[in-house]
């Protein structure tokens, strides 16, 4: 397999030339920069050295890239590929927007939550005193534990955990359901205290994880449409001739079912 990788390598260096035959030379093309790293790792299992070295160990590992070959073999794989690298920074755009999204409803979840995601863990009090409890002295009082939410608002830190699990729609029902039922601090939780609060996370999972993550998908989508028209080359077109290719499209292919 390495023979059949150097052979490859050797033959296209003859048609290209290896640098200085212009833009269209062997290693000015990124694929062909892969193909002979490749080839220049698999020259590894033909000199002369002793292999238990950990370096050359190292090197004999990174063999395992060879299937990243197919890669340049199969334009639907480059487009891909080369999408997702064009891609991340639009990705790093709209990243810092969602960040900024999160922070400002974090600053308003900690401004009306802080403290309130507390509630008491009953399981030492009898089940006849239960009902007994209010305040957070209360529970000490009769052997329980004071414990607070694993998603709360108590600092800024905090609530953009929060806010971004509640934007994956994991679990964000429940987090819901701790702000409709936060009490005043120290206080228990009330069922239903509050049930307007729902009307604030709603708006934030239609904002976020509707609208931003939409934003993600449409980013790659398009980035993935640009890459595919400039392999056709459709990109050098002017808005008319495209549509004068649409046209013709749409009436070969009328007359194509006609026929049939």
């Amino acid at each position: 397999m390495s023979i059949c990788f150097i052979i490859e390598c050797l033959l296209k260096n003859l048609v290209l030339g290896f640098a200085c035959n212009g833009s269209g030379s062997y290693i000015r093309e990124p694929w062909n920069v892969m193909d002979f790293v490749i080839v220049l790792l698999s020259l590894v299992d033909f000199l002369p050295i002793d292999t238990n070295i950990s370096f050359i160990k190292v090197i004999r590992l990174m063999r395992v890239i060879r299937p990243l070959r197919m890669i340049s073999k199969n334009p639907g794989l480059k487009i891909a590929i080369e999408s997702l690298i064009k891609v991340i920074p639009g990705i790093t755009n709209l990243s810092a927007i969602s960040v900024l999204v999160i922070l400002l409803f974090a600053i308003l979840g900690t401004t009306f939550y802080k403290g309130l995601f507390f509630s008491c863990h009953m399981d030492n009090i009898p089940e006849h005193l239960q009902g007994e409890v209010f305040t957070m002295w209360e529970c000490m009082d009769y052997g329980g534990e004071w414990i607070n939410s694993p998603d709360n608002f108590d600092n800024v830190f905090a609530s953009m955990i929060t806010f971004f699990i509640a934007l994956t729609t994991e679990g964000w029902v429940g987090i819901m359901w701790n702000a409709v039922d936060a009490n005043e601090q120290f206080m228990m939780p009330i069922k239903n205290n509050s049930p307007l609060v729902a009307i604030f996370f709603c708006c934030y999972i239609i904002v976020g994880a509707l609208f931003i993550f939409n934003l993600f998908v449409g980013v790659v989508i398009s980035t993935f449409s640009e890459e595919k028209e400039k392999l056709v080359r459709n990109n050098l077109l002017t808005p008319l001739q495209m549509e004068y290719c649409d046209t013709m499209t749409k009436c070969f292919q009328a007359k194509c079912k006609i026929i049939y």
